[in-house]
């Protein structure tokens, strides 16, 4: 064979390789920029763990398919606000001191309902803030959930950029649109099968946040918003529409422990 002269049978596999390398890169880069949106969801009737809220087993099923039917993607993930605590605290001008004793004081008051100490807290859930303009929201999920998430995540080089909880982007988008304080209290409620999440403002403060069973009532003048009933694990259709909601709640369940 001539010096410098390639085959055609040795330059084919090479390049299919290089193709498929160059393939995969190109799409990686392309959902890191615009990664893909999840929602994972216990299936009705899941059975309670230990901690009160659905295993996730089953749950997971749908999320492995995901990965990998998307390996080496970008992604983020919507959480059922079955799986989450969630309550909101005052914190109006307060600082980091502040917004950390508020902090505090939820992870208290959720481990003395639990009966959990302080030790047995941090084995068993995941705390997250998120500073609003006059409150705190804090939120909680079961580590064991985030671990699992992460773990088939990175069996399949899928890059979590968020997990958080499904109706963050509807609250604050809706909050966002409250004119002034004028005295009056309004609600929204974020339902998914057989589970609504309630939030009432004054004006554009958040001033009571709770989830419970779904009744399947709205309150006079409320808003509801709903979770699309589909698959278990689900892309959504409008990431676009949830980019603003990234800024302010990016942190609440970053996959960095």
């Amino acid at each position: 064979m001539a010096q410098g002269l390639v085959s055609p049978g040795l330059e084919r596999p090479w390049m299919r390789q290089w193709q498929a390398v160059r393939a995969r890169w190109r799409g990686r880069m392309s959902t890191w920029r615009h990664p893909s949106w999840v929602c994972l969801a216990p299936p009705q009737g899941a059975a309670c763990s230990a901690l009160g809220v659905p295993v996730h087993d089953d749950a997971l099923l749908p999320w492995r398919h995901w990965c990998e039917a998307h390996q080496g993607q970008h992604a983020r993930l919507a959480l059922s606000a079955r799986w989450l605590l969630g309550t909101v605290l005052p914190v109006a001008d307060g600082g980091l001191v502040v917004r950390q004793q508020a902090k505090a004081e939820a992870v208290s008051r959720w481990a003395h309902l639990l009966g959990l100490d302080e030790s047995a807290w941090q084995q068993r859930w995941v705390t997250r803030s998120v500073a609003l303009p006059q409150d705190l929201l804090v939120c909680a999920v079961p580590r064991a959930l985030i671990d699992d998430v992460l773990a088939v995540a990175a069996h399949h080089r899928v890059a979590l950029q968020w997990i958080g909880p499904w109706w963050a982007h509807g609250l604050r988008q809706w909050l966002s649109a409250q004119p002034p304080s004028d005295g009056k209290h309004r609600t929204l409620v974020m339902r998914e099968a057989g589970w609504a999440v309630h939030a009432q403002a004054q004006g554009p403060r958040l001033v009571q946040l709770w989830a419970e069973p779904d009744a399947g009532d709205t309150p006079m003048g409320g808003v509801c918003v709903s979770l699309p009933s589909a698959s278990q694990a689900e892309l959504l259709q409008s990431p676009e529409a949830m980019a603003p909601i990234l800024a302010g709640v990016a942190n609440v369940w970053s996959p960095v422990r």
